[in-house]
């Protein structure tokens, strides 16, 4: 079994829509930090001695970015071995055998739209959707408890630690 050396932020929110069965209740969230950028990308792939420079490694990511949609805009579903498939789907509505059998048919009456689908590759990452990612490649770590509140015309949020969540409110003067 792998070392659980990886610590992911989790933060908790409550649920706030009063309409919901679950009001009241706080839910877990991934702690999202900022987007890591192909230069940055880049960049730690040349921290894990790579074997080749940071200015290789950034060529190849946007070159890779180019290819990879130009390839699904042909229908061709891309596989990065350890990563995944990258393939296209269609939202589209039905439509009848007279309607496709008209001379004036055209796709995009039915189609609604292309998406981009990724499906995890379940060999390296063992099978990144599930809990096997949880349990071999991180352990869960809380940071923050995330609250909205509104001062004003302005709203904010704010970071408790859940430590400081915890101690008792005091009380107002």
């Amino acid at each position: 079994m792998a070392t659980n050396h990886i610590r992911l932020g989790i933060n908790y929110r409550q649920n706030k829509n009063e309409k919901s069965s679950a009001y009241g209740k706080y839910y877990a969230e991934i702690d999202r930090r900022e987007t890591l950028t192909t230069a940055g990308l880049a960049a730690h792939l040349a921290e894990h001695n790579f074997g080749m420079g940071e200015d290789a490694i950034y060529a190849v990511l946007t070159r890779l970015s180019k290819c990879i949609p130009e390839l699904l805009a042909q229908g061709v579903p891309v596989k990065i071995d350890g990563l995944g498939i990258f393939s296209t789907t269609l939202k589209s509505m039905g439509i009848d055998e007279q309607q496709l059998k008209s001379p004036t048919f055209n796709p995009t009456t039915i189609v609604q739209g292309v998406r981009i689908r990724f499906r995890p590759d379940g060999q390296e990452m063992n099978n990144l959707t599930s809990k096997a990612f949880l349990s071999q490649k991180v352990s869960l770590q809380s940071n923050y408890v995330v609250e909205k509140a509104e001062a004003g015309d302005k709203e904010y949020t704010t970071y408790k630690s859940l430590e400081e969540f915890r101690l008792p409110a005091e009380p107002e003067p």
